[in-house]
């Protein structure tokens, strides 16, 4: 009986990680373009910087938001989002590809970049002090900006019109959501543009 509760735990976590990066791989899945040969998700976990970046969101939203330190409840909760992301993560094979990656792909510049800007993402989320470290920042600076110019509500009423999913739901969603959100979008979401070849109207 414990076990099914702390399952249904993991899986709400996976459900709300996912949630905030649906809509720019909704964007990705309808507009973009890859190889016949291969997937969204094999292409997405190939590019170092996406693989950095995601991985990275994952495991710190876990830690520092959900408080969780086991690994392997971690590592259920990194599968159920992959999963989301594509159904195919829940084959054995992939999941080991995502994991050699990882390993193999951790000293390359673009990979340590994705790790850094997912922490930056994370720590103004979480609206940690840390963040101070990152207040020279351009993109940091410019996530502020749009917030306080008010291009959110712009971009908002854009991404209703194209049906993105979740896009409704920032209506009253506080300062620090909607600025990490923006910062999201100027790192993982314009990478994910560059790899898979289409345009974003709101980034």
């Amino acid at each position: 009986m414990f076990g099914f509760f702390k399952d249904r735990k993991l899986e709400k976590y996976a459900i709300e990680i996912y949630g905030v990066i649906a809509p720019q791989i909704e964007l990705a899945k309808q507009f973009g373009k890859w190889p016949n040969v291969s997937t969204l998700g094999d292409e997405l976990i190939d590019n170092d910087y996406l693989l950095a970046y995601l991985n990275g969101y994952i495991n710190v939203v876990l830690k520092l938001r959900y408080k969780l330190e086991n690994h392997q409840d971690c590592g259920k909760t990194t599968c159920k989002v992959l999963e989301f992301i594509e159904p195919t993560f829940s084959k054995s094979e992939k999941l080991y590809r995502y994991m050699d990656n990882l390993k193999d792909k951790s000293g390359s510049s673009k990979f340590t970049k994705g790790s850094e800007d997912s922490f930056m993402t994370c720590l103004v989320m979480l609206d940690m002090k840390e963040q101070d470290q990152f207040k020279n920042n351009k993109i940091y600076k410019e996530a502020f900006k749009y917030f306080e110019d008010g291009e959110f509500e712009r971009d908002q009423l854009i991404a209703q019109r194209l049906g993105i999913p979740n896009s409704a739901q920032f209506s009253n969603t506080p300062k620090r959501f909607i600025v990490a959100h923006r910062i999201f979008e100027k790192t993982f979401g314009l990478e994910l543009t560059k790899q898979f070849k289409f345009k974003n109207p709101i980034i």
